[in-house]
Formats: C-alpha cells, sequence, structure tokens
C-alpha cells in the first residue's frame, strides 16, 4: 500500500492532474501520469458517468443554489468578447448529453500530446532522480502536434459593460464588479503594476 491521493481540476484554459505520495513512490506516480497520456479507456460507461458527474456539480455550484457561481460565470460575459474568454467552462447539458466517444478521443489526440503539457513534482526528492524517472517513464511518449492557440488579447474596456442575471433562489440582490487587468503576455509590466496594486494592503 503506497496510500495518497489522486484528482484532477478543469479551468477554462487548463486541466491539471495532481497526486499526492510518499517520496518512495514517485516512480509509481510518473509511471500512472504517463500511462494516462499514453493509452486512456474510454468507454461508453465512463463517459455516461463524467457527463453525469459534470451534470449533477453543475446543479450543486451554479443552478440549484442561490448565488450559484456568483459572481463567476456572468462577469466574464461583461469583461470579454472572445468566445474563448467569455465561455463559463462547463458548457450547457445540452452539449454533454451529445458528446461522443469519438468526441472525446478526438480531444485527447488534440490536447493531451506531450507538446501541451507540463509534468511538474516538488517536495523530497532529488531532481536528478527525477530528470532520470521523467526520461523512462514519459520519454517515449509519442510527439503530437497541437493546435494553435487561440488569440486571447482583448482591448481593455473603455467602457462601463453591465449584465443582469435572475436567479429565482436568491433572497436578495447582489452586485459584483470587476476591471480586466492588462495582459501579461503582451503587458507585463502593465500587467504586474495591477497586480500590484491589487495585492497592496490597504493603509487608510
Amino acid at each position: 500500500m503506497n496510500g495518497g491521493l489522486f484528482n484532477g481540476m478543469t479551468r477554462p484554459d487548463f486541466t491539471a492532474y495532481f497526486a499526492q505520495l510518499p517520496s518512495d513512490a514517485l516512480q509509481l506516480g510518473m509511471f500512472l501520469e504517463a500511462d494516462r497520456m499514453r493509452s486512456p479507456r474510454i468507454t461508453p460507461e465512463d463517459l455516461r458517468n463524467q457527463i453525469d458527474v459534470v451534470k449533477e456539480e453543475i446543479r450543486i455550484t451554479q443552478t440549484n443554489r442561490p448565488y450559484g457561481g456568483f459572481p463567476w460565470p456572468m462577469l466574464t460575459e461583461a469583461l470579454f468578447d472572445s468566445d474563448a474568454t467569455k465561455h463559463d467552462g462547463y458548457g450547457s447539458f445540452d452539449d454533454l448529453e451529445h458528446a461522443t466517444i469519438d468526441d472525446a478521443h478526438s480531444f485527447f489526440n488534440a490536447y493531451y500530446s506531450p507538446a501541451n503539457a507540463v509534468p511538474t513534482v516538488v517536495g523530497d526528492a532529488e531532481p536528478d532522480a527525477v530528470i532520470a524517472l521523467a526520461d523512462r517513464h514519459l520519454g517515449d511518449l509519442a510527439d503530437r502536434p497541437v493546435p494553435a492557440r487561440p488569440d486571447f488579447d482583448e482591448p481593455l474596456r473603455t467602457a462601463v459593460v453591465r449584465v443582469e442575471h435572475v436567479d429565482a433562489f436568491a433572497q436578495a440582490p447582489a452586485f459584483g464588479s470587476s476591471y480586466r487587468v492588462p495582459d501579461p503576455a503582451t503587458d507585463l509590466e502593465g500587467h504586474l503594476a495591477a497586480y500590484l496594486i491589487r495585492t497592496a494592503p490597504d493603509r487608510r
């Protein structure tokens, strides 16, 4: 028995799988991650299970509770213009129900390539040993090109944009506001300055 924790999380622009294991089980963790990238086994039962899990998560966190998900994803609708940045990340129930095994395999082949992955190891491990294990377990993974990264660059807002959302479960109105900071990919100095202002202590 090795003990430990395996889980994953998704965001609109990335998926992260993580494992917490004893240091002497690092090889096992590396093997499992390589196996995930090498040969996923996606069955109709697996797909049905995951669709149901995501739908239930949407119900619990978004649609069946007061202020579900507030202020996200409502604010993204006001902050962004492109579909790549304004979508809520979950997708609709209709999209989920129409997902197929072929869709899952196509998505995997397009995005789960070594060229699109960043393995990261932290903790009680020697760098040379980690590199050797990575080379042993990940080194023979077949590389595949990844789709071109969408253009996320959008001009900063020059006017106020308001979005209204009706929440049948809310007992009282709620208000959320946000300001889109400069993109670090195109204006790193401006982004860092905005980050500094946001994290500066209030000295009033």
